[in-house]
């Protein structure tokens, strides 16, 4: 399944299909993620071809007279891979190939290749190899259907009908294998997640579309902590999904106010029913956050759709309650400065290697935080004033009022801070 070296310096074209006059703005951008997708794998792609369609062909995807007419539009002595924009069959695969002499993947074989080469973890493999399978089973009739051809009568069962049901039920115990693997990584998870949680330590998200900015923005956070822990970077490129794995650094602010912060896989649009699940469970840990810091490429041209297709997850995956941040990122790359707060307070335009613009986003993120946390009210008489040191150090202190007998403070402090309890008058 995995794309080989020799394939990687081929030249490519592409095909897509939109089905409404309605889509046929969202093939464009579609296509255009296809290209980037196909160059990470090492393709050049030298060009694109769309079509109307209802339905793709059931045998050629795009009309049999179409890719005829392509056929003789393309220099076929180079060489050449056809890459599909959306999932096809097995039949469809092999009758455009037959046609045009040229090996034909489509949008699953691609981003499964680049997950493949970013996953690192059992976990992560583990969920791309089932991914695979899922995506094999369907596909394995039409090579029964010819095998079976080739021997038989009625009333018996050809070599091919027989070779499918060794293939399905070899896939069947394969995948029933995987997920009892992946149901005890889940409980391996789970334990180490109440470990987080009984810290009652802020989580903030970081997501967004693919190639955003998002580890880069972690890296920044790590060069402004000042924690002796967790001081190593993420693994980042310019590039679409340079890591699948993710990563939890905790981050402390030079005031002692700290937060987790969760690196997490970039989003694309259209990604294949297979790969969901795999992908929906990768970003499950975003479901604890407190906080999540939705980071937008400011720079690209199609910037609106990656904001649409991050949110449309979030709600997929159920959180869209959570707090959103967005952050546009990249502002040095444009040729007009924007203005850092927009008409929305929601709203940062950042560039990652801007320090200014990194001190100005975490103070909104501890703003965000403290507006949400559960903040505790404590008194002390004015003879226990050694406790505020004792809070600030283990805690960050919001609202102070120094009253004729009492000192009376709220703020988010630790677990740990055992010896406020006494003290503690009510919860907001």
């Amino acid at each position: 399944m995995n794309i080989s070296n020799n394939e990687l310096k081929n030249k490519g074209i592409m095909l897509g299909i939109y089905r409404h006059k309605k889509d046929q703005y969202k093939i464009f951008d579609e296509m255009s993620e296809l290209k980037s997708l196909a160059e990470t794998c090492g393709y050049h792609i030298t060009q694109k071809f769309i079509q109307k369609r209802t339905t793709p062909h059931p045998q050629y995807y795009f009309g049999k007279g179409k890719l005829e007419e392509i056929m003789t539009q393309i220099d076929t002595k180079t060489s050449q891979a056809i890459i599909c924009n959306d999932s096809i069959s097995a039949v469809q695969k092999q009758k455009i190939e037959e046609l045009t002499g040229f090996p034909v993947l489509d949008r699953f074989h691609i981003i499964l290749s680049i997950f493949s080469q970013r996953a690192f973890s059992l976990e992560g493999k583990l969920q791309l190899k089932l991914a695979e399978l899922q995506y094999q089973m369907p596909r394995l009739q039409g090579k029964g259907i010819e095998m079976s051809r080739q021997r038989g009568g009625i009333g018996t069962r050809g070599p091919g009908e027989m070779k499918l049901e060794q293939d399905r039920r070899h896939i069947k115990q394969e995948m029933g294998r995987i997920k009892r693997k992946l149901i005890k990584i889940k409980e391996q998870n789970n334990i180490r997640r109440k470990q987080r949680n009984t810290s009652e330590m802020p989580l903030v998200a970081v997501v967004g579309y693919t190639n955003a900015g998002k580890s880069s923005l972690v890296n920044a956070f790590i060069d402004i902590s000042i924690s002796g822990q967790d001081r190593k970077k993420v693994l980042f490129a310019d590039q679409v999904f340079s890591s699948l794995e993710i990563n939890f650094r905790k981050i402390m602010l030079p005031d002692k106010f700290e937060f987790l912060v969760l690196d997490t896989v970039g989003f694309i649009k259209k990604l294949p029913h297979e790969l969901v699940e795999a992908f929906n469970t990768t970003l499950h840990e975003i479901s604890y956050a407190d906080l999540i810091l939705n980071v937008i490429d400011g720079s690209s041209a199609h910037r609106e759709m990656h904001e649409e297709t991050t949110l449309q997850i979030l709600s997929d995956i159920e959180c869209d309650h959570i707090p959103i941040l967005t952050v546009m990122n990249k502002r040095d790359l444009l040729s007009t400065n924007p203005a850092y707060l927009t008409n929305k307070e929601s709203v940062q335009w950042i560039s990652t290697k801007n320090s200014e613009d990194i001190k100005r986003l975490i103070g909104q993120i501890k703003d965000t935080l403290i507006n949400y946390s559960r903040v505790k009210t404590f008194q002390i008489p004015y003879h226990r004033l050694d406790l505020l040191e004792y809070a600030r150090k283990n805690g960050n202190i919001t609202e102070i009022d120094y009253s004729e007998n009492r000192v009376v403070f709220k703020g988010v402090f630790e677990e740990k801070a055992k010896k406020l309890n006494k003290w503690l008058v009510e919860e907001a």
